[in-house]
């Protein structure tokens, strides 16, 4: 009973985990760096935004490159 359950609901939730994640490591990856029509960076957008509606006291700082040596 236990290898059915483990072949039909375990191994497909595990391969849909794993898929997403190299899906989402690779487009960070691709658009990491990337920057804007204007030559700004994200982090730079973002603060912009935030100075612009007044939020100047809300940190902004790149996340951290995800390592996958998968891709």
């Amino acid at each position: 009973m236990a290898n059915i359950w483990i072949s039909l609901v375990l191994l497909p939730v595990l391969a849909v985990i794993a898929g997403s994640h190299l899906y989402t490591v690779y487009t960070y990856r691709r658009f990491s760096d990337h920057l804007t029509v204007g030559g700004l960076t994200g982090a730079q957008v973002a603060r912009l935004l935030l100075d612009k509606v007044g939020l100047s006291q809300v940190k902004v700082k790149e996340v951290l490159r995800v390592v996958c040596r998968w891709i």
